[in-house]
């Protein structure tokens, strides 16, 4: 039991599962207000730049936010 709670596939999965999502909600509850780039969600957020863009790449192949390309920001789809 107490090998299983403190091994490495345990942790990647609780990643994978919890935390990815839990950062793709925060995302999308910051677009609800209004468009922003990578360096603004990343600032609001306290994560780095390239988390939130895995996270944004993520959502825009699941057409949950989409790239303005005029404006260079990222909105709900």
């Amino acid at each position: 039991y107490d090998e299983f709670f403190a091994s490495d596939a345990l942790k990647s999965l609780f990643k994978g599962l919890i935390v990815d999502k839990l950062a793709i909600s925060q995302i999308m509850v910051l677009l609800q207000d209004e468009a922003r780039t990578t360096g603004e969600i990343a600032d609001s957020l306290g994560m780095s730049a390239s988390d939130v863009a895995k996270h944004l790449n993520s959502s825009s192949r699941q057409k949950l936010v989409r790239f303005d390309a005029k404006q260079k920001r990222y909105a709900l789809a």
